[in-house]
C-alpha cells in the first residue's frame, strides 16, 4: 500500500485533532486508549490497551502477585509458585511444603536428616572426593 502526503491546514487557532487523519477514526476517549490498526477497516481506531484485550492474550480474574505465562497456545495471568523463605542462607535448598503449598528454604542436613560434612565419590570412578 502506497501513501502520498496530504497536507490538511490546521484552524486558525491550530486547532488539530488526530481524528482529523483520514485512516484514523476516534470515538468515546477515554484514559488509556490507545490506537489499534483494524485491518478490516483500514483505520486506526482507539481502543482499551490493557492486557485483556490483546489478540493472543486471556486474563481472566487477575490477582495480586500473578504472573504473565504462555500457555503454548495464548498468554494468560497465572499464580507463579509460592515462596516462604526465612532467612535464607549460602547453601540452602528450596524444598516444597505441601501442607502450606510454599517452597520454602532449607538446610541439606534438615532434608536428608544428618549434617553434611564431606561428598565423596566411589574410589572406581578415579575421584578422591570433593
Amino acid at each position: 500500500m502506497s501513501y502520498e502526503r496530504r497536507y490538511k491546514p490546521i484552524g486558525r487557532n491550530g486547532d488539530f485533532s488526530i481524528g482529523d487523519l483520514e485512516d484514523v477514526t476516534v470515538t468515546g476517549v477515554a484514559d488509556g486508549d490507545m490506537l489499534i490498526y483494524n485491518a478490516t477497516s483500514g483505520k486506526w481506531e482507539n481502543g482499551d490497551g490493557t492486557l485483556a484485550n490483546l489478540g493472543d492474550t486471556t486474563i481472566t480474574a487477575p490477582a495480586t502477585g500473578q504472573v504473565l505465562y504462555y500457555d503454548g497456545a495464548a498468554w494468560v495471568n497465572h499464580t507463579d509458585f509460592a515462596l516462604a523463605l526465612s532467612s535464607p542462607a549460602d547453601g540452602d535448598l528450596l524444598q516444597y511444603n505441601n501442607g502450606s503449598g510454599t517452597w520454602v528454604n532449607a538446610t541439606v542436613a534438615s532434608i536428608i536428616g544428618t549434617a553434611v560434612t564431606d561428598v565423596g565419590y566411589p574410589a572406581a570412578l578415579g575421584h578422591a572426593g570433593i
